[in-house]
């Protein structure tokens, strides 16, 4: 997997948002769930070439996870699979189940779509092994791809479902996302306006689970 970094801005004391961009030729998942060898799908289809991108991933830190969604085939509906890892995933917001998607705009494909297909919410709920709950001081991903500034949100919240902290995605591109505060226990990406062509997750980085 490959990332590309442009830039750097805080938002509040909570956010970090990073820009980068870029699309790959990818085909597939015309409903969302099954794939489809004919279609190509993607979040921008306005978004820059491969070619303007390259830099490779950052490698996990020592007690750090990182969940690439190249784990599993393209079309894979995301709940449990990666409990093992520390984290489960769901709709959040009124979507469906989540899954795995080709994206033509995300150098990094593939990547991990909300129901339907760039337009449902995404939770990630922290978990042990066993999958009990679990809290984390800060968690990462990338957002994308953002054509318009503020049409995404990624929310941190505590045990009792309590927002801590989050804010609007206020980039275009594939856009990183660095959320810090004490005692999360899940987030969600969703959706907050207009965004033409919808966004999906991926490169979703935390601590470990210890037990």
């Amino acid at each position: 997997m490959r990332s590309t970094r442009c830039g750097v801005a805080w938002l509040g004391s909570s956010l970090l948002l990073a820009i980068g961009a870029a699309p790959v030729s990818a085909s597939v998942a015309a409903d969302g769930a099954r794939p489809v060898a004919s279609a190509v799908v993607s979040t921008s289809p306005a978004a820059p070439p491969p070619s303007a991108v390259g830099a490779p991933a950052r490698a996990a830190a020592a007690g750090e996870e990182v969940i690439t969604f190249s784990e599993f085939p393209e079309g894979t509906a995301i709940e449990r699979q990666y409990r093992p890892r520390g984290i489960v995933f769901s709709g959040a917001g009124g979507g469906g189940t989540p899954f795995i998607s080709p994206d033509a705009a995300s150098p990094t494909a593939p990547v991990l779509s909300g129901s339907p297909l760039f337009e449902g919410g995404i939770q990630g709920r922290f978990v042990r092994a066993g999958g009990a709950g679990r809290t984390v001081g800060q968690f990462s991903l990338t957002v994308g791809y953002i054509n318009e500034p503020n049409s995404v949100v990624v929310n941190a919240y505590n045990r009792q479902g309590k927002r801590i902290a989050g804010a609007s995605v206020d980039r275009t591109g594939i856009v990183p996302v660095t959320v810090k505060a004490k005692g999360i226990a899940f987030f969600r990406v969703l959706a907050a306006a207009g965004e033409p062509a919808g966004f999906a997750i991926d490169n979703v980085r935390y601590a470990q689970p210890r037990g």
